[in-house]
Formats: C-alpha cells, structure tokens, sequence
C-alpha cells in the first residue's frame, strides 16, 4: 500500500534517480574515455609508424645507396619492395634523385600517385588521398645519399592508424556499456537497501492506529535506516501513551462529572430518606418496648430494624463517597473482612440452600483501610452471585496473597455474565435485575476500592458457567490506580 503522494506526477522514485545518475555518469565518462582513447592510441600508432619507417631506413639505407650508385635500379626496387612487403602500415615506397625523379617505387606500371607526373614528382605533398584505396596517405621524406641529392619517401597509411585507434574505442564502448549494465544493475539493487526501508517505515506508519497495536518495522541491514525506524516506532511509542494519558483524562473528568451528579442526587436521597428513616427506627424502637409480642412478631421488628440500619447505612457511604470526603484508614486484616462478610450474609444462604464455601490463609493479611467499607464490597459481590445462583448452588470466597497485592474473589456456579454485560457493571445505575437493583453496587465498590489503590474485576469464569469478581489490594500503596 503507498501514501497517496506516491502518485503524484512529481514524485521520482530513489532506483529511478540512481538509475539516471548512474547512466548519465557513464555516458559522460564513456564519451571522455573514447575521446582521450581515441586521440591517445592515433597519436601512439602514427609514433609507432614513424619509428618503424625510420627503422627500415636504417636497415635499407646503405644496400640502397649501393644499388643507387651502381645503377641497378630494378634490385633498387625489389629491395623497397620487399620492405614493404607485408606491412599494411606502409602504403608505398618512393626513392627520388634530387630533381623529383623517381628512381623507383613500389608501384606496378602505370599506378603512380597523382602528385607525380612523366616519372617526375614536382612537390611532394605532405599528405595526400588515395583515391583508388580510400585511404589518406602521410608522406615521410628521408634523405639516401650523403651529399648528393636524392630521398626516399614512405608514404604510411594513416587511416590504418585512425581505423586502429577507432577498433580501440569500439572495445571501450563495449566494456563502458557492459559496466553500465552491471551499474545499473547495483544501483537498482543498492536502491532498493535504501527505498524499501523507507516504504515499510511509510506503511508502518499508514497503519498505525493510535492506541492499537504496534506494527513491527524491520529493516535488511543494521544502518542508519533502521535507526530511523527506531525512532519512528519510539515516535509511535510516544503518540501511544499520549493518547492513553488523553484517555485517561477523558476518563477522570467523565468520573468527575458522575460524581458530582452522585453528589447532587446523594443529597437529595439523604434529605428525602434519612428523615423518614428517623421516624421509622424512632416508631419501631417504642414498638419493640411492648410487652404483648410473640416470638414471630419480635423477628420481623428484628428484620425492619436490621433493614431500616442497612438503607441509612447505605445512603450514608453513598453520601460520603459522591462527596470525596476523607476515610480514615487503619490496620484492617482482611481475613477479618472477608469473616465478618460471610456473617452477614449467612441467613440469606440459608435461606436459599446454597452451599458456601470460604478459603483463607492463617497468617493475617494486613492492609490500611476501611474495614466497614471493604466489608461492603465483599457482601455487595456475595448477594450478587446469590441472586444469580439461586437455589441450590454454589458461592467460593478466597483470600489469597501475592508478593504485590492480595487477592479477594467471589466466584459462582450461576449462568454466568456475557462480556459486554460485564464492561458496564461499574458504571452507576446499570443493573441487569429490573427493579429489583438499583445499579449502585459495584458502582460504590468501585469508589471504595478506587479509594484503597486496588482493582476490580468482573468477568465469567474460564468454564463458561459462572461469575467471578477479583479484588486486588496492594500490600503497599501505590500512587497510580489501574482498573482492568
């Protein structure tokens, strides 16, 4: 997948620009080396004439001069001859007296260049063209005979040189245009060590949702690239936990602003309910000082006092918690907490046979808070896995202990609780027991256990039946709350 701009009509990929550079370079070094090349190996092959020329000079020079001053023209001719004889760089061999006659050459009759005329050669051009052969022709003249005029003249064939120096040139265009290849070839390959990082730092970052999970961006090579990937991810890192701190603090003010309604509303519950509280607990206690009740009569008194007790006690905490206001914490061993929990609630198991079950270690499980209200959060879970077990199940209480936290969990054998029912359990006033709950439950556990830096959790057991609600207490405070 390419970002969007890949596309635009201004974009030129890195294997492209290398590509062009490459070839531009070549190209240009070529035409300067078949240049130089050319020159250099012209200019060396015109030398290397020159030194034979003057080298068969030398070797003909004195049988020449005897052949000349005897008058044996014709062994004259055979011995320029057979000089020339085999060597495509000499084209032809002149010997002249000092009038311009040719005395002999290696010219078949009637075959003489066009710059002599009746065996008479009037100005000896420097160069000249060889119309027959096609080839250019560069005249060297040496004298023959010491003090008395006369020379020798080889004509050399100079587009011998020029076709030489031209062959050479050919065969440095064909190795410039073999390393072309091979150099376009690297660069494509040493372009795509450098793109393709960057295309996987580009689709890592297309990718990338903040708050999801981290794509991995891996390079070939341990160079730059990857510590620029590295630092790309540690940027990633970075808007992460951004986003988490702005989720955070999306959360706390969302928290807030419940609690300030949970403080609007506790106040007016606590003056519409405390009042008539007071007079129910007033009446009921005159009421309980009559000495015509019967047995039955005292245990329903019994239970309203119990119950007008649990509402007054109810809306007080959830007073003081939509208020913030300070709890005095003490030493609280939570063995105690999780005993006094179970008492509680023990005539509602048995009024619903429900076999109960209670774990904890011997040692005391020492914690700061407050014993009443983390009493609250275990009988709150415990009623709750009771209405959801029914008749004739079965509740676990454990209180087991970590290096870091202890553990409390309530766990049932009920039905169990759907995810998405289970990630709305804190929230206030959601409850899955029509009029029968208020909502307010795990709710205030929530605060309370908020209040103490601990954790709470809700889910269904691994088994697919069944509830289970962890709470997690730090054995020594900490200065951060987490809520799984």
């Amino acid at each position: 997948k390419r970002i969007g701009f890949f596309f635009d009509r201004k974009f030129i990929p890195i294997r492209v620009k290398f590509t062009i550079s490459m070839v531009v370079t070549m190209l240009v070094f070529g035409a300067i080396n078949f240049s130089i090349s050319y020159v250099f190996v012209k200019q060396s092959t015109l030398e290397h004439i020159g030194q034979k020329v003057e080298l068969v000079v030398h070797v003909i020079h004195s049988q020449l001069q005897n052949d000349l001053d005897a008058g044996d023209f014709a062994k004259a001719g055979l011995l320029i001859s057979d000089a020339k004889e085999g060597d495509p760089e000499i084209h032809y061999i002149l010997v002249l007296d000092g009038k311009g006659k040719i005395l002999a050459s290696t010219f078949e009759p009637g075959q003489l260049p066009e710059f002599q005329s009746n065996d008479v050669v009037a100005k000896m051009p420097d160069y000249y063209f060889d119309q027959r052969a096609g080839e250019r022709i560069h005249n060297r003249v040496f004298p023959i005979r010491a003090g008395v005029p006369g020379s020798i003249v080889f004509g050399t064939n100079e587009s011998a040189a020029s076709g030489l120096a031209l062959r050479f040139g050919f065969i440095m265009i064909g190795m410039i245009a073999f390393f072309l290849v091979l150099g376009i070839g690297g660069s494509m390959i040493f372009s795509y060590f450098i793109s393709d990082p960057i295309y996987k730092i580009l689709k890592g970052f297309d990718a990338f949702v903040p708050g999801g999970d981290m794509p991995e961006i891996q390079t070939l090579v341990n160079d730059e690239l990857r510590l620029l990937a590295h630092g790309f991810r540690s940027m990633m890192d970075r808007i992460n936990e951004i986003d988490r701190n702005y989720k955070s603090t999306q959360a706390k003010i969302l928290e807030t602003e419940r609690l300030a309604s949970m403080g609007t509303l506790a106040t007016g519950l606590a003056h519409e309910i405390n009042n008539p509280i007071a007079g129910i607990q007033m009446c009921l206690r005159r009421v309980q000082k009559s000495q015509n009740l019967d047995a039955r009569q005292t245990e329903y008194l019994l239970l309203i006092s119990e119950a007008t007790n649990h509402i007054k006690t109810v809306v007080q905490d959830l007073l003081s918690y939509a208020q913030e206001s300070d709890r005095k914490k003490d030493a609280t061993d939570l063995r105690a907490v999780v005993i006094d929990a179970a008492k509680l609630v023990q005539p509602r198991l048995n009024r619903n046979n429900i076999h109960f079950h209670l774990e904890a270690p011997p040692a005391p499980c020492v914690i700061q808070g407050v014993k009443s209200h983390l009493i609250q959060v275990i009988v709150n879970g415990i009623i709750n896995s009771i209405d959801a077990v029914h008749d004739s199940g079965n509740i676990w209480v454990t209180l087991k202990e970590s290096p870091e936290a202890y553990r409390i969990t309530v766990e049932d054998d009920g039905p169990g609780i759907a995810p998405e029912t289970a990630a709305k359990a804190f929230e206030p006033f959601f409850t899955t027991k029509g009029k029968k709950g208020t909502g307010l439950g795990l709710y205030v556990s929530f605060g309370i256990i908020m209040a103490h830096h601990g954790k709470i959790d809700l889910r269904g057991r691994s088994s697919g039946r069944g509830t289970v609600l962890e709470v997690d207490l730090p054995i020594e405070r900490t200065h951060e709350y987490s809520h799984r």
